[in-house]
């Protein structure tokens, strides 16, 4: 800590706590004293100690109070004038500069020695000079806590009651032994009323006129935990002030320090984020975009501005809408939309368009497989609806079993199912079958019903046809194929 910057304010506000504490010790140390001795020289140390003190105090609520780009050390340093010249003139003078002995001294209670000693001109200076230090110390830090201090304003605030109410207690002791030592018993009730007027008074205006508090009050209380959106509440500096969960989860995917006072361009820095859409003119800004350096997603980003009773602006919050999480959701819906709720297979509605699709895109040809079960109508009149479809939802299980690798099936209606496989497996259709015919034979064997499917497929090679055409193929061989099986049906079906 040089003596041209005079340290951080942390530095300052220790080296006042350090001279404090030196303060009360020298103060003890002069009630262990015999009776009245060396009382004029502890009591001239202790003055000087005390100015130090206030001048690091003043210096601490300066450059704490100031913004760092508008301090000027050279006036701010000034205040370190009075408490040099004391100390040359104690050097020099001794403590006659402050006190003399008085013509009782010898009588005197040690106690009060000091209190009542005769005093000279630079004693009154050195009390003029600390109380105003003080005061404008006081005036300071009250200031800035009214008009949105940044930092822990309630930490900060019963720093400045402590420094009031000693204020106080020594502006009585200073009129009493000076001016009114017939008032030393009843006057400290007095200023102890001040002090506990000063408290609440100051305490309560410093919350009551807190925006910070206010904005994140009001906000809370409206869209603080709007669902699936993270909000990022800020002050009209541009300040952040508060986050929901969502929004700290948010800044910790995305690698971003969180800490309160943080600037906006702090929290989406050009680093992390690229702002989109936001016009030239920016004073009726109501929504933008950002984009993920990171991830690639894409936010969308709506301005709230935060609202006192009387209409007046005192904040804003940002929420934000993540739209690969809404993407999702929308996924979700179109899935449940297209997707048949007895047998998670695909609906038909979507068949055309998506086969077609891959038709396209295919280069070779593709076979279209028809399944369907046998004797449908039958089953409904002798086990039920609800038995019946336990079947049916078992069939596209069953070819699933069947069939290697992936495989999207769509129920085309009842019983009748379709699914797609590639040309180079048309070799294998016959064990294909034999499977799923195999498969539905052990389900049967726990059924009161026989499970019985008809297969049947076409080769989609690209002769112009589409994809329901092709399906109509395979669902006519299918037919073929059920002919069979009704042949021999009375063999297999109990009455």
């Amino acid at each position: 800590m040089s003596w041209r910057d005079g340290g951080s304010p942390l530095q300052q506000f220790g080296l006042a706590e350090f001279f404090i504490g030196l303060w009360c010790l020298f103060d003890g140390i002069q009630g262990l004293l015999p009776q009245g001795k060396y009382v004029p020289e502890i009591q001239s140390v202790i003055y000087i100690i005390a100015e130090i003190a206030v001048y690091s105090l003043f210096m601490f609520s300066y450059k704490f109070t100031v913004r760092k780009d508008r301090y000027n050390l050279k006036i701010a340093n000034l205040s370190l004038v009075f408490p040099i010249i004391t100390i040359i003139a104690f050097l020099v003078f001794g403590y006659d500069i402050f006190l003399g002995l008085p013509d009782n001294f010898e009588n005197m209670n040690y106690f009060l020695a000091g209190y009542f000693y005769p005093k000279h001109v630079w004693y009154y200076l050195h009390c003029m000079y600390c109380y105003i230090a003080l005061s404008v110390t006081i005036i300071s830090f009250i200031y800035k806590s009214i008009i949105n201090f940044q930092e822990n304003k309630r930490m900060f605030m019963l720093m400045v009651v402590g420094i009031i109410v000693f204020l106080i207690q020594n502006v009585n002791k200073f009129v009493v032994e000076n001016f009114l030592p017939e008032m030393i018993e009843s006057l400290p009730e007095y200023f102890n009323a001040g002090c506990i007027f000063f408290m609440s008074t100051i305490t309560f205006f410093a919350l009551y006129y807190d925006n910070n508090e206010r904005v994140v009050n009001l906000c809370k209380s409206s869209l603080f935990d709007s669902a699936g959106a993270a909000v990022f509440i800020f002050n009209m500096k541009n300040l952040l002030l508060q986050a929901n969960s969502i929004g700290l989860k948010f800044l910790k995917q995305h690698d971003v320090e969180v800490a309160k006072f943080k600037t906006y361009n702090e929290v989406f820095s050009e680093d992390d984020f690229q702002k989109l859409g936001i016009p030239k003119v920016r004073d009726n800004l109501k929504s933008y975009y950002l984009s993920s350096v990171k991830t690639g997603n894409l936010f969308y980003c709506k301005i709230m501005k935060i609202l006192t009773g009387m209409k007046r602006q005192i904040g804003y919050a940002i929420i934000l809408y993540d739209f690969d999480f809404y993407s999702g959701v929308i996924d979700q819906l179109e899935k449940a939309a297209y997707t048949d709720f007895l047998t998670g297979c695909i609906n038909r509605s979507v068949f055309n368009q998506r086969i077609n699709g891959d038709m396209q895109k295919s280069s070779v040809p593709l076979l279209f497989v028809a399944a369907g079960i046998d004797n449908l109508s039958e089953m409904n009149e002798k086990i039920g609806l609800n038995s019946t479809d336990q079947y049916i939802k078992a069939l596209p299980e069953i070819i699933h079993s069947a069939v290697d690798g992936p495989l999207d099936i769509f129920r085309m209606n009842g019983s009748t199912f379709v699914f797609i496989i590639p040309i180079s497996e048309e070799s294998n259709i016959p064990e294909i079958f034999k499977k799923i015919r195999n498969s539905c034979s052990l389900y049967s064997k726990t059924r009161i019903f026989p499970l019985v499917c008809s297969l049947g497929y076409a080769v989609a090679d690209n002769t112009g046809l589409d994809a329901q055409e092709y399906y109509q193929q395979a669902f006519k061989n299918m037919l073929l194929d059920r002919r069979s099986h009704v042949k021999i049906g009375s063999a297999v079906i109990p009455d």
